[in-house]
């Protein structure tokens, strides 16, 4: 079961990651739909990065949620492992952006601090790192757990260049709306 539950919230961390990557690096804040809703908050946060802390708390986790609608369509399964893997990962996306919260508070409290300084959660300095410079590294804002290898994989300048060589001069704009560079 603590494997199982351990892979659910790595799985959470990579999909933060996923999800921050694409926001810092495609589409524009008026793309229809998803600009307002996702492009947007993500790029008001990085030219104000306290702005997150002072969404309420149903705003932060109902953007999370989205991300637990590939979950949901998963069909039931009688495997004890598969639905601890399945809760900890919903429970990883469900508090993220709670976490990535945290992450911007200097003093957030006991517990939390606790957490941050066990690495349970996105701790503080390390998400610090995201902020300087172009937001071009540490995107994953569950834990943080999943940076290393992703960086280390080159993962997000890969997936940049299969994005632009596959949708062309106009398919990839990243957010000064220009092609992703290919480094």
């Amino acid at each position: 079961m603590f494997p199982a539950a351990v892979l659910g919230y790595v799985l959470a961390d990579i999909a933060s990651g996923l999800a921050h990557w694409i926001c810092d690096t495609f589409f524009r804040e008026n793309t229809l739909i998803i600009g307002p809703l996702f492009i947007a908050p993500s790029r008001d946060h990085h030219r104000d990065p306290m702005a997150l802390t002072r969404h309420g708390f149903l705003e932060r986790v109902g953007n999370s949620s989205l991300g637990l609608i590939p979950l949901v369509a998963i069909p039931p399964s009688t495997s004890t492992a598969w639905e601890t893997f399945l809760l900890a990962a919903a429970a990883g996306l469900l508090l993220t952006n709670l976490f990535h919260r945290w992450a911007h508070l200097e003093a957030p409290g006991t517990w939390i601090t606790m957490f941050r300084r066990a690495w349970l959660i996105l701790p503080r300095q390390r998400h610090q790192e995201h902020h300087r410079g172009e937001h071009r590294s540490i995107y994953c804002v569950t834990t943080g757990w999943s940076n290393a290898a992703l960086e280390w994989s080159r993962f997000y300048r890969i997936a940049e260049w299969l994005v632009a060589s596959t949708m062309g001069q106009h398919g990839a704009t990243n957010r000064r709306g220009r092609r992703p560079k290919n480094s």
